[in-house]
C-alpha cells in the first residue's frame, strides 16, 4: 500500500492515480470560519461539484465570533471583585472559551480571525450553496460555540441535509444549548447515522451584559435540553451504536437523561460532565440510561469528576463516590463484558473498590483499562492488577501514579502478558505527554 504523500505525488500519471490522488486529497475538509484557506477550497467545491462528491468527512468551525465576543465578556468583568462575578468570570473562561480545556486552567489566546473579502453571513450563504453537492459525506462535525443569535444557521443545516443527509453515518455537534433549537428545526431526516457526539455549553451570549433576567435564563437551559436536544437523540436512539454527550454547562442533566429513548444497539458509551453541576438533585437518569445499555455496551467512558472549585471538594466528590456505589452494587450487569474501559472512580476508598468491581465483572474481555484523574498508591495498583486473570487480554492501561517503582513495572509485565502502551502520569514529577509515551513491548526489549 502507497503511503498518501505518494500517491499525491503519482496524480498526473493516469487517470487511476489521478482518482485515487483526487480522493485522498478531498475526502476530508475542515473549514476554519472566513479565512483566505476557507474560501479557496468552497470555490474548488463549487467550481468543480464532481470533487465536492469525493468528500467523506466535513468539519466546519464557525466559532470564532463567539470566542471573540466572550473574550470581550470576561475583560468586561476583570475590573469586578464580587466573589461572584468572579466564579462567573472563571467559569466563563474555563468552560466556554475552550470547550474542551475546560478541566484546565490554561486558555491560549483569542486571536481575530484573519481578513477575507467576505462577511460571514456571505460565507454562511456559499457554504451552504455548495453543502448540496457533497452526497458522499459520511462524517459530519460542526462547532458553533456561543455564534451570535444575528446569524442563522437555519439554511446551512438544511443544505446539508439535503445534500448527506441519507449518506451520513457520524453525526457531532458542539453548541451552547440554545444553538440546538435551530437544528431541531431544520428537521434532520439521517436513516444511516450510527454515531452521535454531542458537546453543549450554556449560552453565555445571553449573559452580556450580565442581569437577574440573563442568569434566570442559563438557569432554565434544562428545559431547552429536553425541547431540542432529547428530540434529535431519541429520532435516531433505535439506530444509534455509538453515542458520547459531553456538557461542559452549569444545568441539571437529569430530566435530559430520564426523558431518552432506549438504546437497543448501543455499544460506545461515553458521558463528560460534572457531577456536581449536572445531577445536582437526581442522577436516576443516567444510572437509567446505564441499566439499560449494560447489555450492548462494549467500550464505556465516565468522567464526571466534580468541578467548580479551586481545591478539592469532599462533599461533591463523595457525592460520585455514593452514586458509583450505588450503580455497581445495584446492578450486576454494570461494566460486565467491557472492552474498553475509562473511569474516574472518585477520591475515596469505596470508588476504588466499585473500580475493582468493574474490572472483575470484565476482566476476561477488557482490553482498555484507563483510570482517570486519581493518582494511584501501589498497594491500590496491586489491587488492579490483582483483579484480573492470569490470562488478561488487555493491551492499554494508562494510570495515575504516587511515584514510579521499578517493582510496578515488574508487576505490569507479569499481570499483562499482552499489554502493548502503558501511560504513567507520576505525581513526584513533570509528566510526560502521552504521545512520548514508547509502547510498553519496545520499553521491555
Amino acid at each position: 500500500m502507497l503511503p498518501d504523500d505518494t500517491l499525491n505525488g503519482l496524480l498526473g500519471l493516469n487517470r487511476l492515480f489521478f482518482d485515487l490522488a483526487m480522493d485522498i486529497r478531498y475526502r476530508r475538509i475542515e473549514l476554519h470560519d472566513v479565512t483566505p484557506d476557507a474560501l479557496k477550497i468552497l470555490s474548488q467545491l463549487r467550481t468543480y461539484p464532481t470533487v465536492a462528491k469525493r468528500v467523506r468527512s466535513l468539519k466546519v468551525q464557525l466559532d470564532q465570533l463567539g470566542r471573540l465576543r466572550i473574550a470581550a465578556t470576561i475583560t468586561s468583568l476583570s475590573h469586578l471583585t464580587d466573589p461572584s462575578t468572579r466564579t462567573l468570570r472563571e467559569r466563563l473562561r474555563s468552560a466556554l472559551l475552550h470547550p474542551h480545556l475546560s478541566l484546565l486552567n490554561v486558555i491560549p489566546p483569542v486571536k481575530p480571525p484573519k481578513p477575507a473579502s467576505i462577511s460571514f453571513e456571505a460565507f454562511l450563504d456559499e457554504l451552504a450553496g455548495v453543502l448540496p453537492s457533497m452526497s458522499n459525506v459520511e462524517a459530519f462535525q460542526v462547532e458553533s460555540w456561543n455564534l451570535p443569535k444575528e446569524h442563522d444557521l437555519f439554511p446551512f443545516f438544511s443544505a446539508a441535509w439535503l445534500g448527506f443527509g441519507k449518506t451520513l453515518r457520524s453525526l457531532s455537534l458542539g453548541s451552547n444549548i440554545e444553538g440546538f433549537k435551530i437544528i431541531k428545526s431544520s428537521r434532520p431526516v439521517l436513516p444511516a447515522v450510527k454515531e452521535l457526539h454531542f458537546e453543549f455549553t450554556n449560552n453565555m451570549n445571553t449573559l452580556n451584559p450580565i442581569s437577574p433576567e440573563a442568569l434566570a435564563s442559563v438557569a432554565m437551559d434544562h428545559i431547552q435540553l429536553h425541547d431540542f436536544v432529547v428530540p434529535i437523540v431519541n429520532d435516531l436512539s433505535a439506530q444509534l451504536e455509538v453515542l458520547k454527550i459531553w456538557s461542559w454547562a452549569s444545568t441539571d442533566l437529569s430530566q435530559f437523561f430520564k426523558s431518552l429513548f432506549p438504546f437497543p444497539h448501543l455499544h460506545t458509551l461515553s458521558i463528560w460532565a460534572a457531577f456536581n453541576r449536572s445531577f445536582t438533585h437526581d442522577s436516576s437518569g443516567l444510572s437509567q440510561v446505564l441499566s439499560r445499555t449494560s447489555p450492548t455496551l462494549k467500550e464505556l467512558m465516565l468522567r464526571l469528576n466534580p468541578t467548580g472549585s479551586r481545591v478539592f471538594d469532599p462533599e461533591s466528590d463523595l457525592a460520585l463516590c455514593h452514586w458509583l456505589t450505588d450503580i455497581v452494587n445495584n446492578d450486576e450487569r454494570f461494566s460486565a463484558g467491557l472492552r474498553m474501559l475509562e473511569l474516574y472512580p472518585s477520591a475515596s476508598d469505596a470508588g476504588l473498590d466499585a473500580l475493582i468491581t468493574c474490572i472483575e465483572r470484565c476482566a476476561n474481555t477488557l482490553e482498555r483499562l484507563n483510570v482517570r484523574d486519581r493518582y494511584l498508591f501501589v498497594p491500590e495498583i496491586f489491587r488492579i492488577t490483582s483483579a484480573f486473570h492470569s490470562d488478561a487480554h488487555l493491551t492499554f492501561l494508562r494510570l495515575n501514579v504516587r511515584k514510579l517503582s521499578v517493582e510496578l513495572f515488574d508487576v505490569f509485565a507479569k499481570s499483562f502478558p499482552n499489554l502493548k502502551t502503558l501511560a504513567l502520569r507520576a505525581a513526584d514529577g513533570e509528566p510526560a505527554p502521552v504521545s512520548h509515551i514508547k509502547p510498553f513491548s519496545r520499553v521491555l526489549n
